[in-house]
């Protein structure tokens, strides 16, 4: 009789921590309609969520079975709804409803652990959802997704997406978007994209594309593109673009294109190309180097032509050379250039005005007095 009434005791304290409510009749398990990530799971708006809870030895510490909305210890729970902060382990099994200003600290894992704050290790089977902050290691089968920051260990099978900052050491099977800056390791197997900057090591399996600065390694297979400035090594299977500055060792693969000013070494297959800037440093390409509007400065090789408002340094080139205003040595079967300071050679040399020495089977100099406006193999003024 005594052992009967321990352990009617023992029911009645465990009573005392079932918490439930009428459970919402509209509630479905459709994941597709159910599981808006971005507007139906943070919005702060009314909601109606099962209180039905398991809580051992009491309510808010232990084990917890049921949509507990505090717990600190382990916690299993079919779909999260209403939660306010769960600390330790948070097992989930299906797609998370409303839980504005929630917090999950420590292990979270199920189909698609979820909070406005997820802080440790994350791992989803669909996916890692926040709606302001996603911090430590997290591991998203198919996505992570955060409307704030996702800072730490960053892997998903599909897609990593922030509409804020990314940071750390950061994969996506297919793509990482972020809609602030990037930073750290940052690999898309498709495309690596930042509304804001990167800095650090930036790939994609196609394209890098950053529609602000990008500093540090920069890869992209088709095309690493930068709104801002691209600095450090910067490396494109076909065309390297800035509509900025280029800083550092630039390859395209078929070209770099800029539309302000690059430093370094730079090289483009076919083509290195300045809309409105200079070209400086050492500049080599199978094709066309042009700045039309600025000035190639230092040390420059085209395959086929140098076309530039001013050359300051040594420019070869095999065809033809088209410069404005020259300081220094061009070398080229054909020069054509508008005011000479320096040395040009080749087989047709012309100049405008000329203040130096040119070499060539024909060398035509436009303000030289008859006869000496064509001469074969050198002319010269001073």
């Amino acid at each position: 009789m005594s052992k009967l009434k321990y352990f009617a005791l023992i029911i009645l304290l465990l009573s005392f921590n079932i918490y439930s409510q009428e459970k919402d009749s509209s509630s479905t398990f459709d994941i597709v309609d159910d599981f808006d990530y971005a507007s139906d799971i943070f919005v702060d708006s009314s909601y109606n969520c099962s209180r039905g809870s398991l809580d051992l030895p009491v309510s808010g510490y232990g084990i917890s079975f049921g949509n507990s909305k505090r717990n600190t210890g382990i916690r299993f729970n079919w779909s999260d709804c209403g939660i306010e902060q769960i600390n330790g382990i948070n097992i989930t099994f299906w797609n998370p409803k409303n839980s504005p200003n929630s917090e999950v600290n420590g292990i979270s894992f199920g189909l698609a652990p979820f909070a406005s704050r997820l802080h440790g290790i994350n791992i989803g089977i669909g996916a890692n959802v926040a709606g302001e902050r996603m911090t430590g290691v997290n591991i998203g089968v198919f996505a992570n997704i955060s409307d704030g920051s996702i800072l730490g260990i960053n892997l998903a099978g599909l897609a990593l997406v922030t509409n804020r900052t990314l940071l750390g050491i950061n994969f996506g099977g297919l793509a990482i978007i972020s809609n602030g800056n990037m930073l750290g390791f940052n690999i898309g197997g498709l495309a690596t994209i930042s509304n804001g900057n990167m800095i650090g090591l930036n790939f994609g399996g196609i394209a890098t594309i950053g529609n602000g600065s990008m500093y540090g390694i920069n890869l992209g297979s088709i095309a690493a593109i930068s709104n801002g400035t691209i600095g450090g090594f910067s490396l494109a299977g076909i065309a390297l673009i800035a509509n900025g500055n280029m800083y550092g060792i630039n390859i395209g693969g078929l070209a770099s294109i800029l539309n302000g000013n690059i430093y370094g070494l730079n090289l483009g297959g076919l083509a290195i190309i300045s809309g409105k800037g200079n070209i400086n440093g050492i500049n080599l390409t199978a094709g066309k180097i042009a700045a039309q509007y600025g000035s190639v400065n230092g040390i420059s090789f085209a395959g086929y032509n140098t076309e530039a408002k001013s050359v300051f340094g040594i420019n070869c080139n095999l065809a033809w050379s088209d410069i404005d205003n020259l300081k220094g040595l061009t070398v080229a079967p054909y020069n054509q250039i508008g005011t000479q300071n320096g040395i040009s050679i080749g087989i047709l040399n012309m100049a405008k005005e000329l203040n130096g020495v040119m070499f060539g089977l024909l060398n035509i100099v436009s303000n030289n007095p008859a006869p000496f406006k064509i001469l074969p193999f050198m002319n010269v003024s001073f």
